[in-house]
C-alpha cells in the first residue's frame, strides 16, 4: 500500500511540553505513527521529524516514515491550538 496516494489524516492532539510552546519531535513521531498504524493497518518501521511543532496555527515540521522499507515523507500541519493542545494532521507528500 502506497500512503500517499491516501487521504491526509484526521487531526490528533497532542499536549504541549515546557514553556516554549512547542510540541516535541518524539512526541510528534510517537503520535504519527500509532495513528498511521492504526488507520492504515501498515506496520511503521521507523518515523523521525526534523523538529518539535511550534504551538502555533499553520506551522509545519517535516516528518518521515518508514513503511514496507519504503521511505516516505509526511508534512505535519498545526490545524488549531487549544490551550496546551495541538491538533495536527499527517500528510503522506509525494
Amino acid at each position: 500500500m502506497r500512503l500517499t496516494r491516501i487521504a491526509p489524516l484526521a487531526a490528533a492532539t497532542l499536549l504541549l511540553v515546557g514553556c516554549g510552546g512547542e510540541v516535541p519531535a518524539s512526541d510528534i513521531e510517537d503520535t504519527m505513527t500509532t495513528e498511521m498504524e492504526s488507520t492504515y493497518g501498515v506496520e511503521v518501521s521507523d518515523a523521525s521529524c526534523d523538529g518539535g511543532l511550534a504551538a502555533e496555527e499553520g506551522e509545519t515540521t517535516d516528518c518521515t516514515v518508514t513503511v514496507d522499507g519504503e521511505e516516505i515523507d509526511v508534512l505535519v500541519t498545526a490545524d488549531s491550538v487549544d490551550d496546551d493542545e495541538v491538533y495536527m494532521t499527517f500528510e503522506p507528500q509525494d
